[in-house]
């Protein structure tokens, strides 16, 4: 007799067990699954087979090559586009010229085929469906037969209103050739919804045979976890296991020290190095090629080949798949699936549930409480370099946002806030946002804040009116795509410290929060006041503008990238009475200011169309806030070039370096006292043109000339310390180390400051020198050092 081994599932409910892998491939006791349907098949002399291929055909094909190496005659075939199980068994009728079984590749089953082999000739039946009794059938085809075994119904996956026997399909099925005659060749067409029926509506023998053998469908990671333990629990008959010592099965080139503790029933596979102290508990199953250090505590869990498991670490009813490294002292605990070729840094915590998707790297001392699917790493800080990113609806849910909010609302009880807590909440007017936004409002109300909707409010607008609302906090999301940022602020208006986003993010981490009682939660209020009006009233306050004087003087224009800040710009020149206008073609204005999307930052194009670099406008707003009074303090971002030291001994003023931690241009000590609100820097600026009848270019002419890049070098995280620590250790010559932040090296013709990039596997040069020829050779001497550490994989070259 003829087989064919259904084998082209993708295993989808499997994953991340099946991400890289054919369902068939999932090793049990770590063997394939295939592979213990082949030997059942032989074991009933069945050795000519032919499998159906679909997802991954070549890693099977790979294996089992002909099959010679079983004992067996393999041919394949492989389906292009699904076609449904009889519609795959059709694309090898060619074959089929005899009596034949069919047999799912991705099951564990001992069911007796001669038994039911013999059954069906006894029976001259045209198909006999294998089935077994399930106490629970929703999820399986359930089958009703007669006393002679004939089938007289069935039902797909019925509800309970629908259930009327026990009896279920297995999709083992012995079929005569005639069976392919019933539908055309390249036809979705399946043996359950399709054919079954079909020849039962045309009363064809069709019957069942109800075998007491195992059988288990491994569809989840939970039964793909029982199947094991049946094993183990000997409650399937076959060739798993090698000898055991009273229950310890241990493989070839195993070595196992005495003073490890190993609690029956546990399989170690061939060739693992187990280490002094470990724990390996009962129903414990470890792959081959496994290294398990010192003091690791392993129970009930299941390492697949290949795997590190580093010392002191724990394992608590987890599913390791092939190839994966788990460092020092990390815990994975109950239900959690690792995907290949992973890597857990130290004192990793993986929750109860969690699944992380295969070749993901999870930082140092994280806490994971949510799946880990896109992207390449969960990093141990949600925080990036502003705010919390990622795409919506996959790495920000509604859920975690919900979680967010409470535990920012609920850090602020906690952070010696003495009044009501009223926290604003701001954002554009898109379905994106709006979902999130009511997540965010639930999650706040939940941790007993009050909670005030600004609206779509630009970010110095948003700035200010926190103050001026006197708020406890607030938060503002900024979409870009599907791409959300999400950014909190304290009752000043500037972004939470270091300090208290660590403490945001333990707390989401950890879920460690309260929600308030019931009786506890406040409201949600609409803002109705024009913050924009008031806002501008503010700003306006301390300046006398001579506007007809500006106007004869300059024509203004401005871009703005959005209707909201569109509107901004001219309720902010009308309040100037200034007549400026959105920039169009065929327009030369004197001046432009370009508005970015938040309303915090501006460029400045000349009526040449030179757009003033970051640097260099800054350098402008701190020359005018000199020249207006030699006493001023200018705070300036640490890696800003040493143009502002110049204009500072030239004009006066006092430059302050705030770290890039802070936000943009802020520090404790001297908040807004630059760049961060750009509406202002506007007002300084034509205010000083206008009192001084000065043009804008012979401004930017009194800056001294410097010569400066900042550029981005690819870095993998892991070697992000690496990088800094060996500029820290290894001092080049006639070279002196400033450790501010990040590293800034000072050479006799310029200086280079490292820093890692927050967000990305990057780190960032600034760099500064003499001459261009000067900043060129940094950046290219630093370049390449950076990248041989990369491609060495192991320590930068010591000089």
């Amino acid at each position: 007799m003829k087989a064919v081994v259904m084998a082209g599932g993708k295993g989808t409910r499997l994953r991340p067990l099946t991400c890289d892998l054919p369902k068939p491939m999932m090793p049990i006791m770590n063997r394939p699954m295939m592979e213990h349907i082949l030997n059942l098949l032989k074991k009933h002399d069945i050795t000519d087979i032919c499998a159906t291929l679909q997802y991954r055909p070549d890693v099977i094909k790979y294996h089992f090559e002909d099959g010679s190496r079983f004992g067996m005659n393999i041919k394949y075939y492989i389906e292009e586009i699904p076609l449904g199980t009889a519609g795959s068994v059709k694309n090898a009728q060619d074959f089929l010229d005899e009596t034949f079984i069919v047999i799912s590749g991705d099951v564990l089953t001992d069911i007796d085929l001669t038994e039911a082999i013999e059954f069906h000739k006894n029976k001259g039946a045209l198909a006999t469906l294998v089935l077994t009794k399930q106490d629970i059938p929703l999820e399986y085809g359930v089958v009703v037969t007669d006393y002679e075994g004939r089938i007289v119904r069935f039902l797909e996956k019925p509800d309970w209103s629908e259930v009327f026997s026990d009896t279920v399909n297995t999709g083992i099925y012995i079929l005569e050739p005639e069976v392919l005659e019933y539908f055309d060749k390249e036809t979705v067409f399946d043996f359950s919804k399709d054919l079954f029926p079909l020849l039962l509506k045309k009363g064809k023998p069709l019957f069942g045979f109800i075998s007491n053998g195992y059988w288990c469908d491994i569809g989840n990671p939970d039964t793909y976890i029982k199947a094991h333990w049946d094993i183990l629990e000997n409650k399937v008959k076959g060739n798993f296991l090698s000898q055991s010592d009273e229950g310890i099965h241990v493989g070839r080139g195993t070595k196992i020290p005495l003073n490890c503790k190993i609690n029956p029933p546990v399989v170690i596979g061939s060739n693992c190095n187990i280490e002094q102290g470990v724990l390996l508990d009962s129903y414990t199953i470890i792959g081959n090629n496994v290294t398990v250090k010192r003091n690791a505590s392993i129970k009930r869990s299941i390492i697949n080949d290949n795997c590190y498991i580093g010392p002191s670490s724990e394992l608590r009813g987890a599913l390791i798949c092939k190839n994966t490294i788990i460092k020092s002292g990390s815990s994975v605990f109950e239900g959690a699936v690792i995907g290949e070729n992973t890597i857990l840094e130290n004192r990793v915590v993986i929750r109860p549930g969690v699944k992380i998707w295969p070749q993901k790297i999870i930082d140092a001392e994280t806490v994971v409480t949510s799946n880990v699917i896109w992207g390449n790493r969960s990093p141990k800080s949600l925080f990036g370099s502003s705010g919390i990113k990622g795409i919506v609806s996959d790495e920000i849910t509604p859920e975690f946002v919900i979680r967010l909010g409470g535990a920012y609302a609920s850090m602020l009880s906690d952070n010696n806030v003495k009044h009501a807590k009223k926290i604003g909440i701001s954002c554009e007017k898109k379905p994106l946002n709006d979902m999130l936004k009511s997540s965010l409002v639930a999650g706040l109300l939940s941790g007993g804040a009050e909670v005030i909707d600004m609206g779509d409010c630009p970010l110095p607008v948003f700035r200010w009116a926190i103050k001026y609302l006197n708020l406890t906090g607030a938060i503002k999301m900024n979409l870009d795509g599907d791409i959300t940022n999400i950014e909190f602020f304290d009752e000043k208006g500037i972004n939470i410290d270091k300090d208290l986003r660590r403490k945001l993010q333990a707390s989401v981490q950890r879920s460690d929060f309260q929600f308030c009682k019931a009786t506890d939660i406040k409201s949600v209020k609409t803002l109705k006041e024009d913050l924009f009006e008031l806002y501008f009233d503010n700003k306006l306050q301390s300046f006398e503008f001579k506007s007809p004087t500006i106007q004869n003087k300059l024509t203004i224009c401005y871009q703005a990238p959005s209707k909201t800040i569109e509107q901004l710009c001219e309720k902010f020149f009308q309040k100037l009475s200034i007549e400026a206008y959105p920039l169009a073609e065929n327009m030369n204005p004197d001046i432009t200011f370009s508005i970015n999307g938040s309303g915090d930052s501006f460029q400045v194009i000349t009526k040449t169309g030179q757009i003033i670099e970051e640097n260099t406008l800054l350098a402008l707003l701190s020359l005018i806030k000199m020249k207006r009074n030699p006493d001023s303090v200018i705070v300036v971002p640490y890696k800003a070039p040493g143009i502002f030291e110049k204009l500072s001994e030239i004009h006066g003023g006092k430059v302050y370096r705030a770290s890039s931690s802070l936000p943009k241009l802020l520090s404790k000590q001297y908040q807004m006292e630059a760049y961060d609100d750009c509406f202002t820097n506007i007002i300084n600026l034509l205010d000083y043109l206008n009192m001084t009848g000065s043009s804008l270019e012979s401004l930017i002419k009194e800056i001294p000339e410097y010569f400066f890049k900042e550029a981005k070098i690819k870095c993998p995280w892991k070697f992000k310390g690496q990088v800094i620590r060996h500029f820290m250790q290894h001092q080049e010559k006639d070279t002196k180390i400033e450790a501010l932040e990040g590293v800034k090296l000072f050479h006799k013709n310029g200086s280079v400051l490292v820093i890692p990039d927050a967000d990305e596997p990057f780190c960032l040069l600034s760099i500064e020198g003499k001459t261009e020829n000067d900043i060129e050779n940094l950046f290219r001497f630093y370049n390449d050092k950076i990248e041989k550490m990369i491609e060495s994989n192991d320590q930068l070259p010591v000089k």
